[in-house]
């Protein structure tokens, strides 16, 4: 039963947007934002640490419910990602590309 709440809640996250979301099911801010998210893009909590460079004890208090809700950079990322996980993903691929690229300046 509650695997179907998410489940539909989920499908209607993404055809409403997740602020019309949160208003109808309480308790679905930025918590169960990133949880709608990271189960969306099948990822566990650690997979999604790796995925989008976040140490795993920050995402796993994120989602902690005796935790207070994430705020200022934390909140607008996890809004980011409910918004377009897709350019997110390709951007910390980039990210991680230039960080291991080493120039001539480097080497010396």
């Amino acid at each position: 039963m509650a695997k179907e709440i998410i489940s539909d809640a989920l499908l209607e996250a993404f055809e409403e947007g997740f602020e019309n979301i949160a208003r109808r099911y309480p308790g679905s801010g930025t918590k169960a934002k990133l949880r709608l998210v990271r189960n969306v893009l099948g990822l566990s909590q650690k997979e999604f640490a790796k995925e989008f460079g976040i140490p795993f004890a920050t995402v796993r208090n994120w989602e902690q419910p005796d935790r207070g809700e994430p705020d200022g950079a934390a909140k607008a990322l996890i809004d980011l990602l409910a918004e377009d996980p897709k350019t997110v993903r390709t951007l910390m691929i980039k990210a991680r590309s230039h960080s291991s690229e080493k120039t001539v300046e480097d080497a010396i």
